[in-house]
């Protein structure tokens, strides 16, 4: 590592942690000092919810190919905190969510991530490990799985957040018939595609890693949405301030001999 890759990760540390320490202090003494852009998702989730708890029904949730101790950990906690957030809602009086995961180093972060939203709630003893499972995302197995869960748990829409290629449609497809809500996000470009044509609110981008701050009440998770927004921010700049000193050159030399030649 040169020395001015070592000066940029420094600074981008620096100002993360800068950020961080000041959004969450903030956002402890008001919630909605900096105010967030909508994500339908996150607004759709909530009653996705509510709606299964009327209808005696379930929801599904799938973290696809995620896994821990590879390039897909922190899609793997984004699902787990998916999870997490579903599970706090439905422990109040409805069936748990059905999850499946495709590696079975994602079985513990989950049935973990679901007992801590029951504990939280006050209603571990309504908690089931069962509902958590595994099918291998290395064949058709895992997409099976959730098109036949669809009809056998009944379940009333899905939420599908983690690495799936372009099998997605399957289940998609399958919502889309008994007309149920579906959320969709993949890290994968085919599963990508496949989610924003047919899912009914898709998740784009650092989207999927954002669920603790818009449907939690943690100040660390919302001061880490807003660390993101500021992060984006200079980085557009940095990218166009690189572009004007990259043009500055050509434009002076045009300039030059415009005028050399009037």
């Amino acid at each position: 590592m040169d020395s001015t890759t070592q000066v940029l990760t420094t600074l981008i540390i620096l100002i993360v942690l800068v950020v961080s320490i000041f959004a969450s202090q903030f956002t402890r003494r008001r919630r909605d000092f900096y105010p967030v852009r909508d994500i339908p998702a996150y607004t759709t989730a909530p009653f996705l919810v509510g709606q299964a708890i009327e209808a005696g029904r379930r929801v599904q949730l799938s973290s696809g190919a995620a896994t821990l101790g590879g390039a897909s950990t922190a899609l793997a906690l984004a699902s787990a905190e998916m999870l997490y957030q579903m599970a706090r809602r439905t422990a109040i009086g409805g069936e748990a969510p059905v999850t499946t995961v495709g590696e079975t180093a994602m079985l513990p972060l989950m049935i973990g991530a679901a007992r801590r939203a029951y504990l939280d709630s006050g209603r571990i003893d309504r908690f089931r490990p069962s509902a958590i499972r595994w099918a291998p995302s290395s064949s058709l197995a895992l997409i099976a799985s959730l098109t036949a869960d669809i009809g056998d748990e009944k379940v009333n829409g899905g939420i599908y957040l983690g690495d799936f290629n372009s099998a997605l449609a399957l289940p998609l497809e399958a919502l889309a018939r008994r007309r149920s809500i579906s959320i969709a996000g993949s890290t994968q470009l085919e599963g990508q595609a496949v989610a924003y044509a047919l899912a009914d609110n898709v998740l784009l981008g650092e989207e999927l890693f954002v669920a603790g701050a818009y449907m939690g009440d943690s100040a660390i998770q919302r001061a880490s949405l807003i660390t993101i927004d500021v992060l984006r921010w200079l980085i557009i700049v940095v990218i166009i301030g690189g572009a004007l000193l990259s043009l500055r050159v050509p434009l002076n030399e045009g300039l030059a001999r415009l005028l050399g030649g009037g």
